[in-house]
């Protein structure tokens, strides 16, 4: 498994982003997408 820059600690957020990465070419823009969108997704995860 690859190093990721962030480390999510909402397991719904880690698996989406397992199944996001293996659905599609993880590249820097994905990498960079997710770190943005970190915050708003664990937002979401609470609601």
């Amino acid at each position: 498994s690859r190093k990721n820059h962030y480390r999510p600690n909402t397991p719904w957020l880690l698996s989406l982003i397992d199944i996001v990465s293996k659905k599609f070419t993880c590249t820097p823009a994905m990498n960079q997408w997710l770190t943005t969108n970190y915050k708003a997704l664990s937002k979401i995860a609470i609601q």
